[in-house]
């Protein structure tokens, strides 16, 4: 067979490549175009040529291609679109596979976003019990999550091999901002329409922070404890301070595409973090997180979670709490 025979490319491909490439495509408004062209015509063929377009994207594009062809598959995964051939493609799982492996082969940002993409789908994909056609990613997103909780274990031990305490950032918790539970079952709510530019701008400055933070790290002298560094303390403050608001939104937030973005900001900021921790004394930690401890988030938690068109009830510290706002201090969350 020719090549072109072989390896056709038609709209289909044609309307991935500009989603992935252009920096003025939305992702979410190409996405129905997308699915249309799949389902004309050819579905089975279509889908082939779908997975082999994305899979060329993550293969061989550039940082920017690699991290929007990865937007675009959780899309496709995170509604749930069925296309068997599709989650099924072995070429695109082995580049899945791959890329979350750790193998050198692909930048190190994108092999943790993948990865943290596959441990979201994983979760989400299991909290459904009817996921027929996904099993081969599944498959795969299971594997990502066992080796997480497997590289979680290593970690811990090498901190007790050490006889270094774990940092007492890994046990933060979401702010304690009390949400609105569903009365009868005491599920959180939140209105995710109204809520997901700010979740979106949450995450956009967790990994910038996050990068700020690592590269600041960087730049500090050998043998130069990082908690010498004003910028670097500063930094880690804000880091952790972020990484309390992207842990309060994955408490609410069990599917759809913000759980991977979020799961991978939260990864990101880690990094970081231990990073900052590794070259630091825990003396200084100690009082570092003493410090941290005590110092108010409003000023944060402003710019994130309480505006005032939205969410009256963070206005100022003496406003009215509002009986249908999700986060305001009077409601709480039902064991």
């Amino acid at each position: 067979m020719g090549f072109f025979t072989d390896h056709p490319y038609t709209s289909v491909t044609e309307s991935i490549n500009k989603a992935v490439i252009s920096e003025n495509a939305t992702l979410e408004v190409e996405l129905g175009n997308i699915l249309q062209l799949i389902r004309t015509g050819d579905t089975d063929t279509n889908q082939v040529e779908a997975a082999r377009a994305i899979r060329k994207r993550l293969k061989h594009g550039d940082l920017y291609q690699q991290s929007r062809a990865l937007d675009l598959l959780n899309l496709f995964v995170s509604q749930l679109i069925h296309l068997p051939l599709f989650y099924s493609d072995f070429r695109l799982i082995n580049v899945l596979l791959d890329m979350s492996s750790n193998s050198g082969k692909y930048p190190k940002q994108i092999s943790r976003k993948c990865t943290c993409y596959l441990i979201g789908w994983y979760q989400y994909l299991a909290s459904h019990q009817e996921v027929e056609g996904f099993e081969m990613l599944f498959t795969v997103c299971e594997k990502a999550y066992k080796n997480k909780k497997r590289h979680t274990k290593v970690m811990n031990k090498s901190y007790q091999k050490k006889k270094k305490a774990l940092p007492q950032f890994l046990s933060d918790t979401a702010d304690r901002r009390a949400v609105t539970a569903d009365e009868r079952y005491g599920i959180p709510r939140i209105d995710l329409e109204k809520e997901a530019p700010k979740i979106k701008l949450l995450i956009s400055d967790s990994l910038e922070t996050a990068v700020s933070l690592s590269n600041a790290l960087l730049a500090i002298p050998a043998h130069s404890k990082s908690t010498d560094s004003e910028l670097c303390t500063a930094k880690f403050v804000q880091a952790r301070a972020l990484r309390r608001k992207v842990l309060r939104y994955l408490q609410l937030i069990t599917g759809g595409e913000l759980l991977g973005a979020l799961l991978h900001a939260n990864e990101e900021l880690v990094n970081a973090l231990m990073a900052f921790d590794q070259l630091a004394e825990e003396g200084d930690m100690a009082s570092l997180n003493e410090r941290d401890s005590d110092e108010d988030d409003q000023e944060d938690n402003e710019a994130y979670i309480s505006d005032e068109a939205s969410i009256p009830s963070y206005t100022s510290r003496g406003g009215a709490a509002q009986p249908n706002d999700p986060f305001s201090d009077n409601n709480k969350i039902k064991n």
